[in-house]
């Protein structure tokens, strides 16, 4: 059997078809790439093609916002009390995140030892009030009812009244929102027809 030789210009020609093919390739990945532009951060409660600015955060982002805070803090179970108290603190100006972690694993140690639960209903967000202060900070007040639990038994049901600091910050991975806590009141009662059982106060 003969062997076929290919010429030598054929070869050459289809080396350099490959490398200007090669090369037309990875011109258009970097075009591609110096042209698509920066990743955007997308912002709960901004809609479309709006940019989030401190100053102009809405008022629909604020209320999930408080609404999100609200379940993290006061939703709870001898499981979960740590997880969501860790989870918590990214909320949480830096100011206050060690007092707020102190008082978060203080509560924490207590669920777990006397095996208590909370159950929380939010409010509707229309439901949530957004007050717009000055310097792009925000005063947020929200109603929830809020079960207690020892093991499996009841233990009291109470209407809370939550009312929180809000400033913006830089959004992030870990803080889509832009917004932290910077301080809260809570007041605690029996809802109305029902025996008061607890009556609580936090200060700012």
């Amino acid at each position: 059997m003969k062997l076929k030789f290919v010429p030598a210009r054929k070869i050459t020609i289809g080396v350099v078809v490959l490398l200007a093919a090669a090369n037309a390739a990875l011109t258009a990945a970097v075009l591609y790439v110096g042209l698509r532009g920066r990743p955007t951060l997308v912002v709960p409660g901004v809609k479309r093609e709006q940019v989030s600015i401190p100053s102009q955060v809405p008022d629909e982002a604020i209320r999930n916002f408080a609404i999100l805070y609200l379940l993290y803090f006061d939703d709870y179970s001898p499981a979960t009390a740590v997880d969501r108290a860790n989870y918590l603190l990214r909320f949480v100006s830096a100011d206050r995140v060690e007092a707020a972690r102190r008082g978060l694993e203080e509560r924490a140690t207590y669920v777990v030892r006397a095996r208590e639960s909370s159950q929380v209903s939010p409010p509707l967000p229309e439901h949530v009030q957004v007050e717009r202060l000055d310097r792009g900070r925000y005063r947020v007040r929200l109603s929830a009812v809020r079960r207690t639990l020892i093991g499996d038994v009841p233990k009291e049901v109470l209407e809370v009244r939550y009312v929180l600091d809000v400033a913006p910050v830089v959004p992030s991975e870990t803080n889509a929102f832009g917004l932290v806590v910077t301080g809260q009141a809570i007041d605690a009662q029996a809802p109305p027809g029902t025996e008061a059982k607890k009556e609580e106060k936090h200060g700012r």
